[in-house]
């Protein structure tokens, strides 16, 4: 089985790399090449699943897939999107929301990255996922979308790259404003944008978003939110074999594919999953903000590891923490939702967060991740750390780089983890 799993990350750094040089030329025919490669991979994870994974997790492999191969294949009938934008309107609407980060991640598990980041390099301090995006589109590799929905949650970067990206196309954008204040004036300011948003998704795709339909849509995100609840409560006291790609993919479940049947069908394997599982005896990893799922000693410590495994990823519970929507009110709902996300509002908003999932999963530790250019994340990391350590939860501070393996440290990164695990077990 390592021979196979070596042989196979072998085939896709070489396809990655093939799409990457290819873009540098001609970046239809690289997404061309790109779209040969993804349409093999999804027939062979619906047909071959990895036998390692649970029914859950492979569905989960094949549904990113299929949705990653339809943004590109149908960019008419798709709407980039930052991650934070509610997904339910556009699923209403009958498109598919795609996130910068969703698709930058994606390609980087794809290996074609490095030659997006370079075509892009005008700011090196600006975040990789953002980079591989920007890159992308100046090599023409990514589709011409029909318009662009940006929100200031979480992240810096939204505000030059939707821009660029809208000029570059010569699309329209609409940016939804969150307030940085926790409080009902601001959910009810943000439920009116949204109501504006979904104007002008009607003006641009010539479609009525029916308000009963938005509704029957929003009832499909409550469910999950139940299952949801559901799976973090199992988590903590029972074992499914997973992978760090896998807790990768949930966030696109929670934030681009929330409201939809296939999302649904997801959690409820899962949940299913969880209830026939034995009993969990390893260590329990609450990790904090986005995973170097690509980096090696990453996925040689937490893939398909017993005794130690990442149960839940901050990017996937942030904004599943808050009451569940209330469908005869979808604006105010989504609008709850980006206003009390762990990503808006102060350092103190999102360390409680982080404690109220302790409170469920029971965690042995936290790693929180300093991403290469989250200024965000980087200037909290102390306040995090204390808190976290103050509550009783030890926490390790990992900084990289999640999708740019060239600013990753793969000593450095093995040797701190282990060094951590093993304070965990003498604990």
């Amino acid at each position: 089985m390592e021979f196979v799993i070596v042989a196979y990350m072998r085939l896709v750094e070489a396809f990655g790399n093939d799409v990457g040089e290819l873009a540098r030329k001609n970046g239809g025919k690289a997404r061309s090449l790109m779209l040969l490669g993804y349409r093999a991979q999804e027939f062979r994870l619906k047909h071959f699943p990895d036998k390692r994974f649970t029914p859950s997790k492979q569905y989960l492999s094949w549904l990113i897939m299929h949705f990653m191969r339809s943004v590109l294949i149908q960019p008419e009938k798709s709407a980039m999107t930052s991650l934070f934008i509610p997904s339910e309107p556009l699923l209403t609407a009958g498109y598919i929301p795609y996130s910068v980060e969703g698709l930058s991640a994606f390609m980087t598990g794809t290996r074609c990255q490095n030659q997006l980041l370079d075509a892009e390099d005008e700011d090196q301090g600006l975040c990789s996922f953002h980079r591989i995006f920007l890159g992308g589109a100046k090599l023409g590799l990514l589709p011409k979308p029909p318009f662009i929905l940006y929100t200031n949650v979480a992240c810096d970067a939204n505000m030059i790259t939707f821009p660029y990206i809208s000029r570059t196309y010569g699309v329209p954008r609409f940016i939804v404003d969150v307030p940085y204040e926790l409080s009902s004036e601001s959910v009810a300011y943000v439920a009116g944008e949204l109501k504006e948003m979904v104007r002008f998704i009607e003006d641009n795709t010539h479609t009525m978003i029916d308000g009963e339909k938005l509704k029957e849509t929003m009832r499909t995100t409550t469910k999950t939110y139940a299952l949801y609840q559901q799976y973090l409560s199992l988590s903590a006291t029972k074992y499914v074999p997973g992978d760090v790609t896998s807790q990768m993919y949930e966030i696109m479940t929670n934030h681009m594919l929330l409201g939809s049947r296939e999302t649904l069908k997801y959690w409820t394997l899962s949940v299913k999953d969880f209830q026939d599982a034995g009993p969990n005896q390893g260590l329990k990893i609450l990790w904090i903000h986005t995973i170097p799922f690509a980096q090696m000693p990453v996925r040689q410590l937490l893939n398909f590891n017993p005794k130690v495994h990442v149960v839940s990823c901050e990017m996937s519970y942030e904004s599943m923490l808050v009451p569940p929507p209330d469908p005869e009110d979808p604006y105010g709902s989504m609008a709850n939702r980006m206003v009390y996300s762990a990503f808006n509002s102060s350092v103190d908003h999102r360390i409680e967060q982080v404690l109220r999932l302790q409170s469920i999963v029971h965690a042995d530790g936290a790693v929180f991740f300093g991403h290469w250019g989250c200024k965000a994340t980087l200037a909290s990391s102390s306040m995090m750390k204390k808190a976290l350590e103050d509550a009783g939860l030890p926490c390790l501070f990992l900084d990289g780089d999640g999708c740019d393996m060239r600013n990753q440290s793969d000593g450095q990164t093995e040797t701190r983890l282990q060094a951590f695990v093993e304070l965990l077990e003498a604990r």
